[in-house]
């Protein structure tokens, strides 16, 4: 038996944390988290980092638990972003957790989401990313972003968030061991928002209109709530190239008001959900 489920569920156990409580806030399923702890199923690289991160464990211990599911020899390689440690990456778990109920979560250099806070996972699940992915595999940002047949029902401006991010694009530092990463998502984008501007290259210069690429708020309408967010998008430096956070707050009081009642409610459906899988 792989020593990976016995070690990770020692350390849930340590934290005080529920299966349910850590498959919300990993974006799992708590079927799929059973299952890697018994040892009837293998993680994901990228998976065992999320959750070490999310049990907030030091660097030794996520190194650990990879070795324990035989990728300790894959972490670091020369890949993008590949310089992140997991420990740096985990000291922002308390953090994203913290900003509940408003949804947080960082994205790698292939744009996809190894880290988020449980509101994020809330609204993925609401919005039915989860059915989208295999188990254990990271929510993909340009996939949420372009089903307009269910992002289109709860925000009502979608397009004109769509143009920005390419818009936002622009001002990403250029990186030639993410550039290409940049490419694919700016090309995934622009199916659904054309636009006459050319993928990010490096090359390119900012426009007036690109100066204010993340000034237009995501605005919701769903389940008799509506409210705006402010999107803020903070990309990583250093060894942590490539990563970037992502954190939405709500424009105004009213919004406030609103925002913490709608993902309070996806968050209560989260642990329902997960519990009757469970029972």
């Amino acid at each position: 038996m792989s020593r990976f489920g016995p070690l990770l569920r020692k350390w849930r156990e340590s934290r005080g944390i529920s299966q349910q409580e850590l498959a919300l806030a990993t974006g799992i399923s708590t079927r799929h988290l059973s299952f890697l702890e018994t040892g009837r199923s293998g993680p994901s690289e990228q998976t065992v980092v999320r959750l070490g991160s999310q049990l907030d464990l030091p660097q030794r211990e996520i190194q650990r638990l990879l070795d324990s599911a035989g990728f300790a020899s894959q972490w670091g390689a020369s890949a993008p972003g590949a310089g992140a440690t997991p420990e740096q990456l985990s000291k922002l778990g308390p953090s994203l957790a913290a900003y509940d109920p408003f949804p947080a979560f960082i994205t790698d250099p292939s744009w996809k989401i190894p880290l988020l806070n449980r509101s994020a996972a809330a609204l993925f699940r609401h919005l039915g990313a989860t059915e989208a992915r295999e188990p254990g595999e990271p929510f993909d940002i340009a996939a949420i972003l372009v089903d307009g047949e269910r992002l289109d029902r709860i925000v009502t401006n979608r397009s004109a968030l769509l143009r920005r991010a390419m818009s936002g694009l622009f001002q990403l530092a250029p990186d030639p061991s993410v550039v290409a990463a940049t490419e694919r998502l700016f090309a995934r984008l622009s199916t659904q928002a054309p636009t006459s501007s050319t993928p990010p290259d490096g090359r390119s210069n900012l426009d007036d209109d690109n100066a204010g690429a993340w000034a237009v708020p995501a605005c919701f309408e769903d389940r008799n709530h509506r409210f705006a967010l402010e999107l803020l998008a903070i990309p990583f430096g250093g060894p942590c190239v490539g990563f970037g956070l992502l954190l939405t707050s709500p424009v105004d009081e009213r919004s406030d008001t609103e925002a913490r009642a709608y993902f309070e409610s996806l968050i209560d459906d989260a642990l329902d959900a997960g519990a009757e899988r469970t029972s």
